[in-house]
C-alpha cells in the first residue's frame, strides 16, 4: 500500500514536473532567398517568428544546409543577446548586440565562461552580423554557420538556447530579462 501511494506521489510530481515544459521551437530549412543582415527585419524575410513569452523578445529565424540566420527584436533598447548550446550563460556560444566603445552598435560572438562571466570568442564565426535601434527597440540580425566553436551543432537534437536583454543599457551588465528554450531543425519545412 505504502508503494502504491509513493509511486502515485512520484507520478504525480513527475507530471506537474513536465507539464510546463514546451517542445523545441522549430527553425525551418529552408532553400532559396537568404535574409539581408541588415539590423532592420522586414515582413516575410524570416520563415519562422515567434515572441517569446518569458522576455518579450521577438525571434526571427531559419537556416539552410550550413548557416543559421536570425533576428531579435527586444522590448527594450539596451544590449540584446542569444546564446546556442547551454540553457545557461556557461558553455553558451553567444551573438550579443552593444554599442562599443566609439558609440557604434555591433554584433559580436561571445562564449559564456561560467553563470555570469563571457569572454570575446578569440575567432568570430559569425558571417555576418548588423544592430540598430528601431522605434526604441533594439534589432539584432546575424548568420552563424551550424558548426559552432563551442563543438555543438544546430542539427537535428534539440539544442538549448537562451535570450535576454537589457532594457536601456546598451554596454554589458546584468540582465533586464533572460529565459531559455530548445530549438531544432525542421527540414521538413516549405521552400522560400
Amino acid at each position: 500500500m505504502k508503494r502504491s501511494i509513493f509511486l502515485l506521489l512520484a507520478a504525480i510530481i513527475a507530471t506537474a514536473a513536465f507539464a510546463g515544459e514546451t517542445p523545441p521551437r522549430k527553425v525551418p530549412v529552408v532553400t532559396g532567398t537568404a535574409p539581408v543582415i541588415d539590423g532592420a527585419v522586414a515582413k516575410g524575410e524570416y520563415a519562422a517568428t515567434f515572441t517569446d513569452p518569458g522576455t518579450g523578445i521577438t525571434v526571427s529565424w531559419q537556416a539552410d544546409t550550413a548557416v543559421l540566420s536570425c533576428a531579435l527584436q527586444s522590448p527594450g533598447k539596451g544590449w540584446l543577446a542569444i546564446g546556442f548550446g547551454s540553457d545557461g550563460m556557461n558553455g553558451a556560444d553567444m551573438a550579443i548586440a552593444y554599442v562599443d566603445t566609439s558609440g557604434k552598435w555591433t554584433v559580436e560572438e561571445q562564449l559564456g565562461k561560467s553563470f555570469f562571466r563571457h569572454v570575446r570568442a578569440e575567432k568570430q564565426s559569425l558571417a555576418a552580423g548588423a544592430a540598430a535601434l528601431s522605434q526604441g527597440r533594439t534589432v539584432m540580425e546575424f548568420a552563424i554557420p551550424l558548426a559552432m566553436p563551442n563543438g555543438k551543432a544546430i542539427g537535428g537534437a534539440a539544442l538549448p538556447f537562451i535570450l535576454a536583454y537589457h532594457k536601456d543599457k546598451t554596454s554589458f551588465s546584468k540582465h533586464t530579462k533572460r529565459s531559455s528554450g530548445t530549438m531544432v531543425l525542421d527540414p521538413g519545412s516549405p521552400k522560400k
